[in-house]
């Protein structure tokens, strides 16, 4: 079973680093939810050019190699998937930060999926039962959870 999900990303405003280490965090989510609800990982996240794993790679090999929100300030004209690609195996240090990246940011998804395992588990319920989630459905039970379990801390 497999699924899908759509952000939006808004086009102007200030994109910083966090901006960038966020959405990556964000296209990790669905894998780190598999390892803490299932035990372990499945093929979902990987595959296809716009998978939930290579868009993550994408935008972090992007951050580091053409936008300077790495360890480097060099600027690399890589555009293409393949061309970051190329930039990625040729350049063993690049590969190692955005490994490390990934790595950070799977563990922080998971740390704020912790955080919201109740809430996980109801979403992870509702999935199941209507393979579905409208953005106003995830609100309510966000907002259940929130008044039933007022101690829990809250992450966004």
């Amino acid at each position: 079973m497999g699924g899908a999900a759509h952000f939006d990303i808004p086009s102007v405003g200030r994109r910083s680093q966090q901006f960038y280490l966020d959405c990556v965090a964000v296209m990790l989510a669905g894998l780190a939810s598999e390892q803490l609800c299932l035990g372990d990982l499945s093929d979902g996240a990987g595959g296809g050019e716009n998978c939930d794993l290579a868009v993550a790679t994408r935008i972090a090999t992007y951050a580091e190699a053409k936008l300077g929100m790495g360890a480097s300030f060099l600027h690399s004209k890589a555009e293409s998937d393949e061309e970051l690609e190329r930039i990625r195996l040729h350049d063993a240090g690049l590969r190692a930060r955005v490994e490390k990246t990934l790595t950070d940011q799977f563990e922080r998804a998971k740390d704020i999926l912790k955080i919201k395992r109740v809430l996980l588990e109801m979403l992870a319920t509702e999935l199941d039962a209507n393979g579905f989630l409208s953005p106003q459905r995830v609100i309510e039970l966000e907002k259940s959870i929130a008044v039933s379990i007022p101690s829990e801390p809250q992450m966004i």
